[in-house]
């Protein structure tokens, strides 16, 4: 097995496209239902990005919705693959510098000093009874 992802793409010729649709007897290599007109595309069993190669046995013809099913999963395996092998070999992302963000106030003494609209007051005054009696 190669490295992940070292070998490039490399497209068919149309010699190549025919002798694979021939293969395969003309069925998509992921879902096995017969390919009707010219909506295919040559698909890699194993992907690059997991060693695979460009040989035709590691291709076959695909429906291109298939294709892009299979697709948005290597891609995920993929990713997850480059990863462990990052880890494996204690690669990490560069340490990023923080933020600096204003410091806290220590006291509630400070807050007050520091706030605009000065210390909280309550909402309503509580009412006495001899204000209750004018009414």
């Amino acid at each position: 097995m190669s490295d992940l992802g070292t070998h490039p793409r490399k497209p068919l010729s149309p010699t190549q496209r025919l002798k694979l649709f021939e293969a395969h007897k003309g069925l998509c290599c992921l879902c096995g239902n017969r390919i009707i007109g010219a909506n295919w595309i040559d698909e890699h069993i194993r992907p690059l990005g997991l060693g695979g190669g460009n040989e035709l046995d590691n291709r076959g013809p695909a429906h291109i919705r298939c294709a892009g099913l299979k697709t948005a999963a290597d891609l995920r395996r993929i990713a997850k693959a480059k990863a462990q092998k990052k880890r494996h070999l204690g690669i990490r992302p560069p340490e990023q510098k923080k933020i600096p963000s204003r410091p806290f106030c220590d006291t509630y003494k400070e807050r007050r000093e520091l706030s605009p609209l000065g210390p909280p007051r309550p909402m309503f005054r509580p009412s006495t009874c001899a204000e209750s009696e004018d009414h």
